[in-house]
C-alpha cells in the first residue's frame, strides 16, 4: 500500500480511563490488516487511524474497538425522505447514503418515508447526508426549530397531495381532448370521417401538441427519477459483463481435460472473449447430456 491510497479516520472512543486503556486500543487497532498508524488521545477520547481503504473499512475498525472492551462513538440520524414511490426508490436512497464516506449503515422505510443512518460525525456531516439524498433525486423534509416532527411530516404530506391534485387537473385539460380525438374514431366510424374531413393529417400534430404538456409537465418527475435508474442499471450491466469475461478466462465452463490446457485452448477462449462471443449455455448442457 502507498501513502496516496491511505486514509485517516478520526474516531471517538468511550470508556478509556488511563494510559493502559490507550495502549490497549492502539495495539488492538494496529492488529487490523491494512492499518498503518494509530494515535489515541486520552484527553479528547479520540483515535486517529491511518488505514488502507482497499484492505479494511471503518466498520472493521469500530468492531475492533469493541473487541478490546471500549465503545466507539457513532451518531444516528432520522431523515424524512420525500418523493419515494416504490422499492426501487428505497434501494436508490440506501445506495446513495451508503456511498458517503463515514456512513456505517443506512435503512430506508417506504411506509414512514424515513431513512435511519448510522454514521461517524467526525467524518461526515448532516448536511452531506441530506445532499446525498437530494442528489439521488429525492427531497429531504426540513423541520424548523421547536417544530414537532409529526406535524412537519403531516404538512409535507398535505402539500404533496395538493400538488398531485393540481397535476391531475392540469393533465385532464389536455388528456381528455386527446382521449376523445384518439379513441372515439375507433368506436364510432362517423367521428373518424368527420375528423379526417376537417383536420386531415393535422390531427396527428394536434394529438402531439396535447400530449407534450402532460408528458413534460406533471410527467417530468417520472422521467427525472427514471433517468437516474437507467444510468445506474447501465453501470451494473457493464460491470457484470466485465466480471463475466474475467470468470470465463479464469474458470472455463467446459471443464477441459489436461490435454486441452494448452496454448490452443487458451487461444480459443481468448478469441471468443475478444470477438464478443459468449458460449451458449444451452449447447453446453446438451453437450454434457451426450
Amino acid at each position: 500500500m502507498t501513502q496516496q491510497t491511505m486514509k485517516t479516520l478520526e474516531l471517538g472512543v468511550q470508556g478509556m480511563t488511563c494510559a493502559s486503556c490507550v495502549g490497549r486500543v492502539e495495539r488492538g487497532l494496529k492488529k487490523v490488516e491494512g492499518v498503518g498508524d494509530v494515535v489515541v488521545n486520552l484527553a479528547t477520547e479520540r483515535a486517529s487511524v491511518t488505514y488502507d481503504p482497499a484492505t479494511t473499512t471503518p466498520q472493521v475498525l469500530l468492531d475492533k474497538v469493541r473487541d478490546v472492551g471500549y465503545e466507539p462513538v457513532t451518531s444516528t440520524l432520522d431523515l424524512g425522505v420525500q418523493g419515494m414511490t416504490c422499492a426501487n426508490c428505497v434501494g436508490r436512497v440506501e445506495r446513495a447514503l451508503g456511498k458517503v464516506e463515514g456512513v456505517l449503515s443506512a435503512s430506508v422505510n417506504l411506509a414512514t418515508e424515513r431513512a435511519t443512518v448510522q454514521y461517524l460525525s467526525s467524518v461526515v456531516s448532516v448536511g452531506q447526508l441530506k445532499a446525498a439524498v437530494r442528489d439521488s433525486g429525492y427531497g429531504v423534509l426540513e423541520t424548523q426549530a421547536g417544530q414537532d416532527r409529526s406535524d412537519a411530516e403531516r404538512k409535507a404530506k398535505e402539500k404533496e397531495v395538493a400538488e398531485l391534485w393540481r397535476s391531475v387537473r392540469f393533465s385532464a385539460v389536455f388528456a381528455v381532448p386527446l382521449l376523445l380525438i384518439a379513441m372515439l374514431p375507433m368506436v364510432y366510424m362517423p367521428a373518424e370521417m368527420w375528423l379526417m374531413d376537417r383536420l386531415g393529417t393535422a390531427m396527428n400534430w394536434i394529438m402531439l401538441a396535447l400530449a407534450i404538456p402532460v408528458q413534460f409537465g406533471p410527467g417530468r418527475r417520472f422521467y427525472r427519477q427514471g433517468w437516474g435508474a437507467t444510468a445506474l442499471l447501465a453501470g451494473h450491466e457493464l460491470a457484470g459483463d466485465d466480471r463475466y469475461q474475467r470468470r470465463l478466462l479464469l474458470q472455463p465452463a467446459d471443464d477441459p481435460s489436461p490435454a486441452d490446457l494448452s496454448g490452443g485452448y487458451r487461444a480459443r477462449v481468448l478469441r471468443g472473449v475478444g470477438g464478443g462471443h459468449h458460449p451458449d449455455p444451452a449447447r453446453q448442457v446438451l453437450r454434457g447430456a451426450r
